[in-house]
């Protein structure tokens, strides 16, 4: 149930600017493929690293690849592709 939740905490906190180790599930792995200031971590020593490497890093929210048309111009290319209709 939890791989393909929503990753909400992740985008309140890049909303605030804040930078956000997420662990490597498949929700978190799309999100930080999207989102700078979204960092995966793979186990425990890895979170102490990046924990170190980000601390008191901020950064700037950005959400293009989250709007709603952005969103929506993504779903058509991929209906459009599957119907085998041009872009």
């Amino acid at each position: 149930m939890y791989r393909c939740s929503a990753p909400t905490k992740i985008l309140e906190y890049y909303a605030c600017g804040v930078p956000t180790l997420a662990s490597r599930m498949s929700a978190h792995v799309y999100i930080a493929s999207l989102l700078d200031g979204v960092y995966l971590f793979e186990n425990a020593e890895s979170f102490v690293e990046n924990v170190i490497k980000y601390q008191g890093t901020k950064i700037v929210p950005t959400t293009k690849q989250l709007s709603s048309q952005s969103m929506a111009e993504e779903l058509l290319h991929i209906y459009q592709k599957l119907l085998g209709k041009p872009s």
